[in-house]
């Protein structure tokens, strides 16, 4: 079940009920309120592309020490992609992961 937002009017009275709904909606966003941390390991993701997928947009992906925030994750002509970007010293260059499978892990494919 989605989160329904309030519709405050001026005069509307703020009760316990209400914030607590809030609260509940804040804590349920991205899959549970945390972000995924997904690292890279041998140029592999350590998440599946479906565990990347529910938890969008909260992901960090990286290594070394460096994460940032993924940038995209889809589907295409049968293959299943996560693509982030990754700060270098002239930009930002964006690297493109791969899975054949939405149970597979996406490996490196480009930059």
């Amino acid at each position: 079940m989605s989160y329904e937002p309030t519709t405050w009017k001026s005069g509307d009275t703020v009760t316990s009920a209400k914030l607590n709904k809030m609260e509940q909606g804040i804590a349920n966003a991205g899959g549970g309120g945390g972000a995924l941390v997904v690292h890279v390991v041998d140029e592999t993701l350590d998440k599946t592309w479906q565990e990347i997928h529910d938890a969008a947009p909260l992901v960090w992906i990286g290594e070394e020490g460096v994460y940032i925030p993924l940038y995209s994750v889809y589907e295409e002509e049968g293959y299943y992609c996560a693509t982030f970007s990754r700060p270098q010293q002239d930009g930002n260059i964006f690297h493109t992961f791969i899975a054949t499978s939405a149970d597979g892990y996406p490996v490196f494919l480009s930059t």
